[in-house]
């Protein structure tokens, strides 16, 4: 399309400036943009104002846009990724019509460093042993059955650090709720069905925090996905608070 421009590698930390004045709708791209630097093959477009990732072909995330264009749907169709990832309820109106194998809505909370307080409990994970018993665990939660391999966990394993770590709380001598923390977001928050509503996973978040922040001292918020509302009450609780929905498109190309 015409009016789609590549953003140099010159042009790129004056970008991350301009989506940093939106943080907390942008967090989602922000994060990609600093752990791609070296890692992987991506590249970046913007179209009257929208900013679009896409990675090796295989995810596209979108700057937040109160107005996206409405020609952005077009240009979408025609750039072929296997995911599209939408902030905001607009780019979700425009979008949502795009054909797609599967579509689901999940969305978007936020919790500032200044209105958490501090809780002891360190349940970070740091041994092989460890990863193999969470991998264990993923297979015993029915909402991640199978969507972890063995070989996902041992990757998460090597690669973690303060920012990429796995979180666990364990009960009866075993994993019964863990999370995984990746440059601020929590997610895959699993707890096994006959430990559920018993606090396990509230720990454990709060636990996981407080290691983030204790860790990484310039990091100033956290952020969490959800999809059912009875859930987002215990974030709140915590003192999580909505961000944005966000749009999840898988596509068969």
């Amino acid at each position: 399309m015409h009016d789609l421009k590549t953003i140099s590698a010159d042009e790129l930390e004056g970008i991350r400036k301009k989506l940093g004045e939106n943080e907390d709708e942008n967090h989602f791209l922000l994060s990609y943009l600093d752990r791609l630097r070296i890692k992987y093959d991506y590249e970046l477009f913007e179209f009257k104002g929208t900013y679009i990732l896409n990675i090796r072909g295989l995810i596209i995330s979108l700057s937040y846009s109160p107005s996206p264009d409405k020609q952005l749907r077009n240009v979408l169709e025609q750039m072929k990724s296997r995911m599209v990832i939408v902030p905001g309820e607009s780019s979700i109106t425009l979008l949502k019509e795009i054909s797609s194998s599967e579509m689901k809505i999940e969305n978007l909370m936020a919790l500032k460093r200044e209105s958490f307080s501090h809780v002891e409990g360190n349940n970070i994970l740091s041994t092989r042993k460890e990863y193999a018993a969470l991998f264990d665990f993923y297979q015993s939660v029915d909402e991640y059955r199978n969507y972890y391999t063995y070989k996902d966990m041992m990757s998460k394993f090597k690669e973690r650090d303060s920012k990429h770590f796995s979180s666990a709380v364990k009960a009866d001598e075993k994993i019964v709720s863990a999370l995984i923390m990746n440059s601020g977001l929590i997610a895959s928050v699993g707890t096994l069905k006959e430990y559920r509503n018993k606090g396990y996973a509230s720990r454990n978040i709060k636990a996981a925090i407080s290691y983030y922040f204790q860790m990484n001292k310039a990091e100033k918020t956290v952020y969490l996905f959800y999809n059912d509302s009875r859930i987002s009450q215990a974030y709140r609780k915590i003192g999580f608070y909505d961000i944005c929905p966000f749009l999840i498109l898988k596509r068969n190309i």
